[in-house]
């Protein structure tokens, strides 16, 4: 954006929202130049809306000057897609944070998308329910933000993804026009399900101003169990033996060596010494229901499976030893954030998920390859194993060329083994601008539907232009996740 287009579009906007909601302070700037993938590239502008009205005004000024638009929650993001990254405007939806109605009789919750995760729950447990989805950034996530990228996390084996619980999305277009992607029903078959369309979407296709998502009731018992194995490869086939049990856990997670490592300082339990040898693995599992007999019966089956194939298992006896069991699992994000220091993350291949049936013969070969000297990382597996879903803790100092080429080199190599098994790149982080660079090896053709529906949708490219569909490479012109954006310049390119 050029000085006097800036001046002009701050102009319009500061008349529609008001001086303290229109922002380009060098400081708010560069703050807002941030999300938690280490990438920077600081907006133009910040504007903040109040309401659907605001946020109307907003699409219709960028659309008139062509200026590009970035939704942004809490700025949790991985890939980028929370930056403005065309020199635009960025729309902080934190002010609108009403919970606008809670119908239990209807089950379901209405709320604008700056409403935080734990908020929300707060109040749907004052009457008995939850929205189950819960990442691990569940404490500081915006339910805008997890509509956004289809967030999900460890209750996602037995309660699905946030796709699974909206039911309608109220959407600025990029003409200024409001839709309505379902209905108050719970279910419905009539035209095509806009629901999915434009949950995942990243803000490409307009801007969510208010969600209705359906609502669960609280579960009112757990059992929580821990257990250690012998290897990777033996945690992995005592998941699938679990799914194939007919019980569907709660949530299901494992860590290995590393991981648990990492995790020792935040244990809040002391675990067997068995946890910390070299090559061991974890198993962390809850399952819960509305009745002390049938989670009772479940766990049951679960904790015989367990000691037939475990090395050690420890039983949470009260909910304050669950709670500490599970406190270090939730901890690993950060522990690892920590970790990494300033590196970058190789986010491509940090959330991937493959089809359950495949889970002990993939960490046996993503084991196996990690420790062959040409692919060596320090590097932590974890994640969401009664999905699939495998997170991969790893880091390239972009500094270190010789790093960032064996980055790429295991990149490519563990991309290849996920798709091979028809696996995804993402299974909840989203994609935004820094992981789309395998994205076209997973989806095919469906990039290019995605492009179409774009171009119907957005056909002037301003709704967050970076995700989907632009490939980020090095001066070398490899694909890569691993740069640094543009220098901070305050008041526009």
């Amino acid at each position: 954006m050029d000085k006097s287009t800036l001046k002009q579009v701050k102009k319009e906007l500061t008349d529609v929202l008001g001086k303290e909601n229109v922002n380009d302070d060098p400081v708010e700037l560069f703050a807002y130049g941030f999300e938690s993938s280490f990438h920077f590239s600081p907006p133009a502008l910040v504007v903040r809306p109040r309401s659907r009205e605001d946020v109307i005004n907003i699409v219709k000024i960028a659309a008139r000057f062509k200026v590009p638009l970035t939704p942004r929650g809490a700025g949790t993001s991985f890939g980028a897609q929370s930056l403005s990254l065309h020199d635009g405007i960025l729309v902080d939806f934190r002010q609108m944070s009403k919970i606008k109605a809670i119908t239990i009789g209807d089950q379901q919750v209405t709320c604008e998308p700056g409403v935080y995760y734990r908020e929300l729950n707060k109040r749907l447990e004052e009457v008995g329910f939850r929205f189950p989805p819960e990442p691990g950034s569940s404490d500081y996530i915006t339910v805008g933000g997890m509509v956004g990228n289809n967030a999900s996390g460890m209750h996602a084996v037995k309660y699905g993804a946030t796709k699974n619980w909206v039911i309608d999305l109220e959407v600025v277009l990029a003409n200024g026009e409001v839709l309505h992607t379902g209905s108050k029903s719970l279910k419905s078959s009539s035209g095509y399900c806009l629901n999915e369309l434009f949950v995942g979407s990243e803000g490409t296709l307009g801007l969510i101003t208010e969600i209705t998502l359906r609502v669960a009731p609280a579960p009112k018992f757990k059992e929580t169990y821990m257990a250690i194995f012998p290897g990777i490869e033996a945690v992995g086939e005592c998941a699938v033996a679990i799914l194939k049990s007919g019980i569907t856990p709660s949530a299901m997670e494992f860590c290995d060596d590393l991981a648990l490592g990492m995790m020792k300082e935040a244990m809040k339990v002391q675990l067997p010494p068995a946890a910390y040898e070299p090559g061991k693995s974890a198993l962390f599992i809850e399952v819960d229901g509305p009745t002390k007999e049938g989670v009772a019966a479940e766990g049951q089956i679960i904790e015989e499976l367990l000691k037939k194939m475990a090395i050690d298992v420890k039983v949470a006896r009260n909910e304050k030893e669950s709670d500490d069991l599970w406190h270090a699992r939730h901890a690993i994000t950060s522990i690892l954030s920590k970790a990494r220091g300033g590196k970058y993350m190789m986010s491509q291949i940090m959330d991937i998920g493959i089809p359950t049936s495949t889970i002990p013969r993939f960490l046996k070969e993503l084991k196996d390859l990690i420790t062959k000297p040409e692919f060596f990382f320090a590097t932590a597996i974890y994640g969401h194993i009664g999905d699939g879903n495998i997170h991969f803790g790893s880091a390239v100092n972009t500094d270190v060329v010789p790093e960032v080429d064996k980055g790429i080199k295991v990149r490519d190599k563990i991309a290849e083994m996920v798709l091979k098994l028809n696996g995804t790149l993402s299974a909840e982080h989203g994609t935004g601008w820094a992981r789309s660079i395998k994205l076209a090896d997973e989806l095919g053709y469906k990039l290019e539907v995605m492009k179409q529906i774009k171009q119907v949708l957005d056909p002037d490219n301003i709704m967050n232009p970076g995700p989907f569909f632009e490939v980020p490479v090095d001066e070398k012109g490899r694909p890569s996740e691993f740069l640094k954006l543009k220098p901070f310049m305050p008041g526009g390119a």
